[in-house]
């Protein structure tokens, strides 16, 4: 019954003792005796145990346990017989955010502040968090409602939040009371039954590690007391404390161990009100602890956070090492290399377990040291709960739920099809994405019939139908919707329930897709191939999170199997669950290094200790106030004896003992670091305790270390990899010879090569990552094998040509690798104008059929054809690019009210000359007659093809001229004669060139080319000072390009007389000749510059089938390709170490007609 304490600093011997005394028992009756009961935190359970198995001469034992305040109670539980688990009471941690979350969205109208926030994500958690420690505390609901009530004159917000979190703490008790227990109610509990426990009666009983209890265990540890033979209590306190006697503390103290005095002082306060008598306490204070092999540890621990005598000056201790490092990643890197060297220094080398890398915050470095450690070959194990957020597993449970409550959103179907679980190859899936993307299929009811879109396929022409390998690919579409809809189709079907099901309804149709599905099968052929390649923690991975989930749905079903729910509810209850899902990982038992954070890890007795991140970030901990109970209530609370866990004030005052405790875990070597600046760049200072730290021990200096591969050192190399890549960098990043002519660094990492090339066993290694340097990333084919590759005689497009011009690689990959740009069905500026291309194209038709022109359309009838043609064309377009969605919509109708302006002006500008329509969407080069050849500088024979947009007759005087009208999806453009020059603008001029060659047979007559226009289908922006100033917004659709000079009387009657026309481009000087910013020309530049197109067209398709495929593009003034294109994750082109194909810009319009008419004087 008697209650021992024993206090010691840091290294003093006080879980030694502990396991020293159980081990005397142990030795002198393993089996029979009293129980002996090791009682320590959860994560020191393993650790202890062990400590006691591996005792050399104890072979066994079945008096002793060690457990956790948990475990205790399950303990207790199994003793009594009142196990509140095996009648299915109880409800785990992620039960109790599912029935919270269930609870806010039942009292959200009562709740006056939480109420506006009842949807936000983390309230759940929040709250949870906040209940969690109401209970711990045992703490009553009329409580809070009183301290709420002394709030409301001067505290009303903190009253309401009070008010609001007194009601979800009541409806979270009586919803408990139908038969359920929270795991915070365990220990409460099992203080009730331990009198009925005779297990416990004259035990041994041992506690170590804790810093403070909560109430519950303060009882519990009363009452456990009151039952055991004796009771040792083993605490972190200055043995030489007046707080190791004392009854009461004050309530603010600057100790460094307050935390651990005040759990002393009261823990002796309830000891004595409950009779329990306290022995003479054993003070640990050896006057060098036993932990410590190197004195300078035995220094820090003595010296740290102490007013220290001046000393005289000393020598830099070895054991301990402060380190300055440029970032997180120089640290981690430069903490790898340590380690390297601690595990390989010839004298005592350490094993990897007997080094600790501990942090203060993990999050932040938990990827830096995953991969550093597993680059460099060091088995590690990191201690922390493992995230399943992006684990298939819960992205296919989401995705479930999202496709249920969402009707099927294509978002949501994609979830599903991206997890890897559903019964469908990756191809077919990733087939089924694209043409889900490129549709905007979204909505059951658009499941359930056959799928006849054909937007996403490539084809000739609108009207082209399609080639039986996508005809193929269709039907294998529908096959995957199939099977995507008997996988999902039954769990679609349940949700559809519009007056919803029981909660036991739906977890049990829930688990019943996921089995339909074959999600558990999938997941341990996972788990298997995992285990084969060596990656046995994926596999440990994939087997316990579909185990605990399995779990979860029990304990869905335990705490709320019997509530009526519709879907949205369900899917908002378990994403509450789900938010908090993660898998415990069993601790190291191997040789490895441990990783873990101040407050959660447990360390076992290590030689070494690295701590990472010593900066004023960190140390201290910047902390948050909680939302919901705050630093005033906290400390209210406290006052009236009601402890729920610590304010901020004394989190900040406890800092200073995390901090001692970290740097007072090694026996032999302490490392430390900070970084100089955080992740986003911006400086950090070292840690506000740095000055502690070094007055403690005298000559320890702060090391200011740089990058070393700033500094071109070597000295932190230790892996062959390592050198490898470090020569590549060197090698590849060096100034030049001249630069630096006696380089130290030059010549150390040219004699480091020397000697490494020459090394036989390192060879291979730096060969491989060495051989990099000379990649030039040139893209080169085998000669001739593009003429093998392609249909002889070649026939192309001009767009194709225009394409190679811009850079011969992206014309390789699009049109010889046939790489697509995944098609999405978001309604953009390229939709609108295919939209209008078929409005126009009915439109005309239908007058060329009628024997009308476009002058002869009033407005009205203008409007009626472009409402009627639009709706007739709705469905098909309409299907094709789902115009049943809203934006969609809009964006049609948008889409028709520009085409009314257009036609208008259209109109008007027919109106003001004589030329009139002959044809749409002319297709060439794709019939006999219709072909259109060129014959290139090296004497191939190269047939165009293509499609023009409109083909307008010019009534001349003595002839007939052609116009071709090119349609664009853009707002005004010109026609750019240095992009035509060089040939990155052809198609408009080429299409004068095939009606030229072949107008005849698409036009029935003898024509003269004599314009070429783009018609902008968009129109733009423009700021004005007021609306009274904007222009027409028919001068939008002027006809820009270029039109011959002798043909403009035909094109506008009137431009001859008021010097411009309204139109197009075509002004006039007073002597009537061209404009230069006009875009008129001459007959002689009209006929040079299609001259020219066609040899440069001829050039190009030499070129081509030479096999160029080199990785150049264009770069013309600032313009280049590269930004807008989609194949710059294949070619990996940089500019900074790619040169350019540079193109001269050539000046002003005039003098490149000047250039082109001297360059063919005979056209």
């Amino acid at each position: 019954m008697p209650v021992r304490f024993i206090v010691g600093r840091a290294g003093s011997g006080k879980t030694w003792r502990c396991l020293e005394a159980v081990r005397a028992r142990l030795r002198e009756d393993p089996a029979g005796g009293s129980r002996l009961l090791l009682l320590v935190p959860e994560q020191a359970s393993f650790q202890m145990e062990r400590a006691l198995i591996e005792t050399p001469d104890i072979h066994g034992f079945i008096r002793c346990e060690v457990l956790s305040f948990q475990r205790l109670a399950y303990r207790i539980f199994a003793e009594t017989g009142a196990d509140p688990r095996r009648a299915d009471q109880t409800i785990g941690p992620l039960g109790r955010m599912m029935a919270i979350r269930r609870l806010i969205r039942r009292e959200k109208n009562n709740l006056r502040l939480l109420g506006r926030v009842a949807d936000k994500p983390g309230l759940v958690r929040q709250v949870s968090s906040a209940l969690d420690e109401l209970m711990r505390a045992d703490l009553e609901p009329a409580t809070l409602a009183e301290l709420a009530e002394q709030y409301q004159d001067n505290n009303p917000l903190a009253a309401a939040k009070l008010t609001d979190l007194t009601r979800l703490y009541r409806a979270y008790l009586d919803y408990l009371e139908g038969g359920r227990l929270d795991p915070a109610q365990y220990l409460h509990l099992a203080a009730e039954k331990l009198d009925a426990c005779t297990w416990l009666t004259g035990a041994e009983v041992w506690v170590d590690g804790f810093a403070g209890f909560t109430q519950q265990e303060y009882v519990l540890l009363v009452k456990l007391a009151q039952q055991a033979a004796s009771v040792e209590i083993a605490l972190l306190v200055d043995p030489r404390a007046s707080a190791v006697e004392a009854t009461e503390l004050p309530k603010t103290t600057f100790s460094l161990f307050a935390r651990t005095e005040r759990t002393l002082v009261r823990l002796r306060r309830d000891l004595t009100a409950a009779g329990i008598p306290i022995a003479e306490t054993i003070r640990l204070d050896p006057s060098t602890p036993p932990r410590f092999r190197a004195p300078e540890l035995a220094t820090l621990e003595k010296h740290l956070f102490r007013t220290v005598p001046e000393h005289d000056a000393a020598t830099e201790p070895t054991a301990i090492a402060l380190m300055e490092l440029p970032n997180r990643r120089g640290e981690v890197a430069a903490a790898v290399a340590e380690i390297r060297r601690l595990t390989q220094q010839p004298a005592s080398p350490l094993r990897y377990r007997d080094i600790a890398v501990v942090v203060r915050d993990l999050a932040e470095y938990h990827d830096l040291l995953s991969a550093s450690l597993r680059a460099a070959g060091i088995p590690f194990f990191i201690d922390r709960r493992q995230p399943t957020t992006n684990h298939p597993l819960i992205e296919l449970i989401r995705g479930l739920l999202a496709v249920a409550a969402d009707d099927c959103r294509l978002e949501s179907v994609r979830l599903t099809l991206k997890t890897g679980l559903l019964p469908i190859a990756d191809d077919d899936a990733d087939t089924l994405e694209n043409y889900l993307l490129a549709h905007g299929i979204a909505g059951r009811d658009a499941w359930q019939q056959p799928w006849t879109f054909t937007r996403m396929f490539k084809r000739r022409g609108r009207k082209a139908g399609l080639s039986d390998a996508q005809k193929s690919i269709l039907n294998r579409v529908n096959q995957t919707r199939q099977a995507w809809l008997g996988a999902v189709g039954p769990w679609l079907e349940t949700a559809a329930t519009a007056e919803g099901n029981q909660g036991r309804a739906w977890a049990s149709a829930l688990f019943s897709c996921l089995a339909r599905i074959g999600a558990g099968t999938q997941l341990e052929r996972w788990a298997h191939d995992a285990e084969l390649d060596g990656r046995s923690d994926e596999a440990d991975n994939h087997r316990q999170v579909w185990v605990d989930f399995l779990r979860f749905l029990d304990e869905f079903v335990l705490a709320l199997g019997g509530d009526r729910m519709g879907i949205t509810e369900f899917r908002e209850t378990v994403e509450a669950g789900l938010a908090e899902f993660d898998l415990g990982l069993a601790p190291p038992t191997l040789d490895q290094v441990l990783v873990g954070a101040i407050e959660r890890s447990r360390h076992p007795p290590v030689r070494a200790v690295l701590l990472l991140g010593f900066d004023e970030q960190h140390f201290p901990m910047r902390r948050t106030e909680d939302p919901l109970l705050g630093d005033i209530e906290r400390d209210d609370l406290d006052q009236a004896g009601m402890e729920i866990g610590p304010s901020r004030q004394r989190q900040l005052l406890d800092e200073r003992m995390l901090a001692y405790i970290a740097m007072t875990r090694a026996g032999e070597r302490l490392w430390i670091s900070c970084p100089r600046a955080a992740d986003d760049g911006k400086p950090v200072e070292p840690s506000a305790y740095l000055q502690d730290l070094l007055a403690a021990v005298p000559g320890l200096q702060l090391q200011r270390c740089n990058d070393p591969r700033l500094t071109r050192s070597a000295e932190d190399i230790s892996r062959i990899p390592e050198l490898a890549e470090r020569l590549a960098e060197e090698l590849r990043s060096r100034p030049k010879n001249e630069d630096e002519p006696a380089s130290t660094a030059r010549a150390r990492w040219n004699s480091i090569y020397e000697a490494a090339r020459r090394h036989d066993t390192w060879r291979h290694t730096l060969g491989i990552c060495l051989a990099g340097l000379a990649y030039r990333n040139q893209a080169m084919l085998e000669p001739g094998l593009m003429e093998k590759a392609v249909s002889l005689p070649f026939a192309a497009s001009v767009s194709r040509l225009e394409k190679f011009a811009s850079c011969p690689f992206a014309h390789f990959a699009e049109y010889t690798l046939a790489l697509q740009q995944r098609m999405e069905a978001d309604l953009g500026a390229l939709d609108l104008g295919n939209i209008s291309h078929a409005v126009l194209e009915v439109l005309i038709a239908e007058l060329i059929k009628e024997d009308r022109r476009l002058g002869d359309l009033n407005d009205d009838e203008v409007v009626a054809r472009i409402d009627r043609i639009a709706t007739e064309l709705a469905p098909q377009l309409g299907g094709d690019m789902m115009l049943a969605e809203a934006r969609n919509a809009y964006l049609f109708d948008r889409s028709r009210d520009h085409l009314r302006r257009v036609v208008q002006w259209q109109r008007d500008a027919a109106r003001s000359g004589r030329y009139y329509p002959v044809g749409t969407e002319r297709e060439f080069g794709y019939r006999k007659g219709e072909m259109v050849v060129i014959t290139t500088p090296r004497g191939r024979r190269v047939q165009l093809h293509g499609i023009i947009d409109r083909v307008d007759v010019v009534e001349l005087a003595d002839s007939y001229g052609a116009a071709v009208v090119d349609y664009k999806n853009t707002r005004e453009r010109r026609l750019d004669l240095a992009r035509v020059y060089h040939g990155l603008t052809l198609q408009l001029v080429g299409y004068l060139l095939a009606l030229r060659e072949a107008g005849e047979s698409l036009t029935g007559r003898k024509l003269r080319p004599v314009a070429a226009f783009y018609l902008p289908l968009l129109q733009g922006f423009k700021t004005v000072s007021h609306p009274s100033q904007a222009a027409s917004p028919t001068e939008a659709y002027r006809f820009r390009g270029i039109l011959d000079f002798t043909a403009l009387d035909g094109l506008d009657t009137s431009a001859a007389s008021d010097r411009k026309s309204r139109y197009m481009s075509a002004g006039l000087t007073k002597e009537g000749k061209p404009h230069q910013n006009s875009d008129l020309a001459s007959p002689n530049e009209f006929e040079a510059m299609m001259a020219h197109v066609s040899r440069k067209m001829g050039e190009l398709a030499d070129s081509l089938l030479d096999g160029n495929v080199s990785v150049t593009p264009y770069r013309l003034n600032k313009s280049s390709p590269c930004g807008l294109c989609p194949y710059m994750a294949v070619c990996r082109y940089e500019a900074d170490w790619q040169p350019p194909n540079t193109l001269a810009p050539l000046g002003r319009r005039a003098d490149i007609l000047k250039r082109l008419t001297e360059e063919h004087p005979d056209a």
